[in-house]
């Protein structure tokens, strides 16, 4: 198993990889974005919701 982390501006990515004989056989990326969503989504609970001016005809 390899792996990487770097520092983005909303957290760490963390990359994940098996590879055996040159083929990847496993590949896993943990990103911010899917440990920041839950708290996002709680934040926004409640709040005003309007359509963006390009959806508005949707």
């Amino acid at each position: 198993m390899g792996w990487a982390a770097n520092e983005a501006p909303r957290g760490t990515d963390v990359h994940l990889t098996r590879v055996k004989d040159g083929r990847v056989l496993y590949y896993e990326m943990l990103v911010p974005t899917t440990w920041n969503l839950p708290t996002c989504s709680r934040g926004l609970t409640g709040a005003p919701c309007r359509s963006p001016r390009w959806s508005s005809g949707l």
